[in-house]
């Protein structure tokens, strides 16, 4: 379990990965993905073609996204290492990015929606399980307040993955939340953390990546003047 403390400062777009949190439930977990273990460990290609009717341009992005990686890093291979630039890419419009749609995926009810990215899935994880976990201070953030739906003690779940990053001062840059405003930041104290920049399409970001299904404890609130 990831302990958690909000800064709640508490407008309302979401930023991209890192603000993507107020379609998280808060709920506990779904359930599980039925025989996931035995899902093949197939190739790059053949798990971007399983979703080439949902996810749009997903093929055009990937063949970037391939030509850009040469020697990746942490023991894993090309299609490994694709696998996770693939998903930080942002799509025109945004809602149409891999990552959105995954993310839905995740969260839904109905678990069948899961169903078309088990390969790319596979890969994505079989990629973030070569990395070393990190026991780290991870930092989200969203303008809006959300300190209400996240009350001390509170025990929940994060369907879906969550990137973080470990720089406060991006995260409080003007091309993130800034630092005026109504925002709520959550100071994240994790373990199991993947450090995913030198996979990522954005190098500088020093992104954290929380798998699917990481439970949190809420510890505490500031609300610094």
């Amino acid at each position: 379990m990831a302990s958690i403390a909000i800064n709640g400062v508490a407008s309302f777009e979401a930023n991209q990965r890192f603000s993507d949190i107020e379609n998280e439930s808060r709920a506990m977990l779904l359930q599980p993905i039925e025989d996931f273990e035995d899902i093949p460990l197939l190739s790059l290609k053949t798990a971007v073609e399983n979703l080439e009717d949902i996810v749009s341009k997903l093929v055009q992005y990937a063949a970037v996204a391939k030509e850009r990686c040469i020697a990746p890093d942490n023991g894993l291979n090309r299609d490994e290492s694709v696998s996770i630039q693939l998903y930080t890419m942002i799509w025109r419009p945004h809602f149409q990015s891999l990552h959105v749609q995954l993310n839905n995926a995740l969260r839904a009810e109905d678990r069948t929606k899961l169903v078309p990215y088990h390969t790319y899935l596979k890969l994505l994880l079989t990629a973030l399980s070569k990395l070393k976990s990190l026991k780290t201070t991870a930092w989200r953030g969203i303008k809006a307040d959300l300190t209400s739906q996240y009350p001390i003690g509170k025990v929940f779940v994060w369907r879906s993955f969550s990137s973080c990053t470990e720089s406060l001062e991006l995260l409080q840059s003007n091309k993130f939340l800034g630092k005026t405003g109504v925002r709520t930041l959550f100071r994240i104290e994790c373990e199991t953390g993947k450090a995913i920049h030198g996979h990522s399409y954005y190098k500088n970001v020093s992104e954290i990546l929380l798998l699917p299904g990481t439970q949190f404890q809420v510890l505490n609130h500031t609300n610094p003047e």
